[in-house]
């Protein structure tokens, strides 16, 4: 009788946000389909703790993925476990760390699988929170489990992290550099480190920027825009009335339309995965709205406009002019994240409350070159994006090693 176990490489995510995470993804999940003759797609959503129903077109799904991609949507802890029954999970994972994931991090545990993460292709975009009601919210869904997750994996109840890749360079050095981390290293039975290795990589968005073959032009203006009340936003106590989302959108809808005037360039906004399409072209009317689109957008662009987005890492990556927006409607905890990337990479940010002119739109385009040109600005593409000195592509080497470390 064979008991040898069969090795298989699998995603594993929420198919709530099938399609933000394979357009995301969509050119590791190609590299991925080339390297592997079977690879698998598996749906958390279920497994979450206290999850409700919801509505999934699988058949849809299938058509959506590589041939050689297999679909499993798992309606209990038990079918999880028939399927890992018998195999050896090598698992690229996006599953948090927050309350609602621990029964997932359990079955992850219980079936020894091997857990890989790729982090920070830009940079961290967690909302810090200021008021006392958004500490406590923030501390009670962020910050409390997080820390439980490390210590129950450090008590093996949850699974460690075999490998993380890490695109930012400093965040690497602080990793490798820490005590726990090399006394892990040294005597592995101690095992006193949530991630048990890592490895430098240049971002998925380089890879894109270095492969790609889409032309680059100047003829839009272009929004990233944010989910003023993404769930995160309102469980860590951040959220706006509708009221203040719609004002919110009025002043960035005056600002936009002197924008477009002064320059006469036409604007695309590229709304987040999770916003209802249909109501922000309500609010938005004299703009193109688009959703999975922000990539080639970025490509396109003059001027790109933002809050607060790892999305934008292309436009650093392709050295276009970029502003960040504040609108203290939104709340602190919000013009405190809007201001990390004008703050560490010198870009030039706008108050929409307040700034709603240009007078001489030849200097207020000097300026904004200037920034492409300052240390902070490149400073940021080397230490982040292209932090890798071998200057090799980040996917190949994410699929090199996992293929070598576990596929020998």
């Amino acid at each position: 009788m064979n008991n040898k176990k069969e090795t298989i490489f699998c995603l594993m995510f929420s198919f709530e946000s099938f399609e933000h995470f394979t357009t995301q993804k969509k050119y590791l999940i190609e590299k991925i389909s080339k390297a592997f003759e079977k690879f698998y797609m598996i749906n958390g959503t279920r497994l979450e703790i206290g999850k409700k129903s919801f509505s999934l077109d699988i058949e849809k799904i299938k058509k959506e993925v590589p041939k050689n991609c297999k679909i499993i949507d798992p309606h209990s802890s038990e079918e999880f476990l028939n399927f890992a029954k018998n195999k050896k999970l090598i698992i690229f994972c996006n599953i948090g760390r927050h309350l609602r994931f621990f029964r997932i991090h359990y079955l992850l545990k219980k079936v020894n699988a091997k857990l890989i993460y790729a982090h920070e292709i830009g940079m961290n975009n967690s909302i810090a929170a200021k008021a006392p009601r958004q500490v406590i919210g923030d501390y009670f869904y962020r910050s409390l489990p997080h820390k439980i997750v490390i210590i129950l994996s450090i008590f093996n109840i949850f699974p460690k992290i075999d490998l993380r890749f890490l695109a930012i360079k400093k965040h690497y050095d602080k990793a490798t550099n820490n005590f726990l981390f090399k006394i892990s290293k040294k005597f592995k039975y101690l095992s006193l480190f949530y991630t048990r290795d890592f490895k430098l990589i240049n971002s998925l968005s380089h890879d894109f920027f270095l492969l790609n073959k889409t032309k680059v032009t100047e003829e839009k203006i272009v929004v990233v825009d944010t989910s003023i009340n993404h769930h995160d936003a309102v469980r860590a106590g951040s959220g706006v009335s509708n009221d203040i989302f719609n004002k919110c959108y009025k002043d960035m809808e005056t600002f936009l339309k002197m924008l477009s005037k002064t320059f006469n360039k036409p604007v695309t906004v590229c709304i987040h995965p999770t916003e209802d399409i249909d109501k922000i072209k309500n609010l938005l009317k004299d703009f193109e709205i688009v959703k999975y689109q922000t990539k080639e957008n970025i490509y396109k662009s003059f001027i790109v406009l933002f809050y607060n987005s790892s999305a934008i890492v292309d436009a650093y990556l392709l050295r276009k002019r970029i502003i960040a927006f504040e609108n203290k409607r939104m709340g602190d905890s919000w013009v405190d994240a809007i201001n990390v990337y004008p703050s560490i990479t010198g870009i030039m940010k706008i108050d929409l409350q307040k700034e709603n002119k240009i007078l001489d739109k030849n200097l207020f385009l000097k300026k904004l070159d200037e920034t492409i040109k300052s240390e902070k600005y490149n400073n940021f593409i080397k230490g982040s994006l292209e932090s890798d000195i071998s200057g090799g592509s980040g996917t190949d080497k994410i699929i090199n090693t996992i293929k070598k470390k576990y596929f020998k």
